[in-house]
């Protein structure tokens, strides 16, 4: 491993042999559950996966691109899902599946995916104030209302079931996600 990306050290997220390092910015960051990989979700549209070790980040990848800008990651031990600007998800299974791609519709950007902790679903919460839970297929399961300014980030509660919205406006909710229907 050379010493730029070792521990302490940065490392350009680009892949080597594609011609001079592009310009982007990384928006969001997440490790797999194991924290054997680092999911990485940039401004050019672009999901990279990393090897992560004691001594540093491993070999870089794109998984999936988007057309507009990555918002948010999340992942499973079989799944990453990442969201951009348009309201557009990709779900990539790492069993060698064929990717998926569905869409917020109106919603305008997305700013949160997280999976449940069953890894079955994820929610999406965006500018809308939807929360929106979708099957690992891609298949919309289920929104509603949860805040009337755009929701900034959504987390999981474990030991209660708890899905936890955070909005601009300085207000924090909470579900039981199982219980929601689609209700707008």
């Amino acid at each position: 491993m050379s010493d730029w990306c070792r521990p302490g050290r940065s490392r350009d997220l680009w892949l080597p042999g594609n011609g001079p390092a592009p310009t982007f910015g990384i928006n969001a960051l997440t490790p797999s559950p194991g924290g054997e990989r680092l999911f990485v979700g940039r401004d050019d549209g672009a999901v990279v996966e990393l090897g992560l070790t004691s001594g540093g980040l491993g070999q870089a990848r794109v998984l999936t691109r988007h057309a507009s800008i990555v918002n948010t990651v999340a992942a499973t031990a079989t799944h990453v899902a990442s969201a951009d600007y348009r309201g557009v998800v990709h779900v990539v299974p790492f069993d060698g599946g064929d990717p998926v791609s569905c869409s917020a519709r109106e919603g305008g950007p997305i700013n949160s995916v997280v999976w449940s902790p069953d890894g079955a679903t994820f929610h999406t919460a965006g500018y809308d104030g939807v929360i929106r839970r979708w099957s690992a297929g891609g298949e919309q399961l289920a929104a509603w209302r949860a805040h009337h300014s755009p929701i900034k980030s959504l987390a999981w509660s474990r030991p209660t079931g708890l899905l936890v919205a955070g909005s601009s406006d300085g207000t924090l909710t909470a579900w039981r996600s199982e219980e929601h229907t689609s209700e707008l």
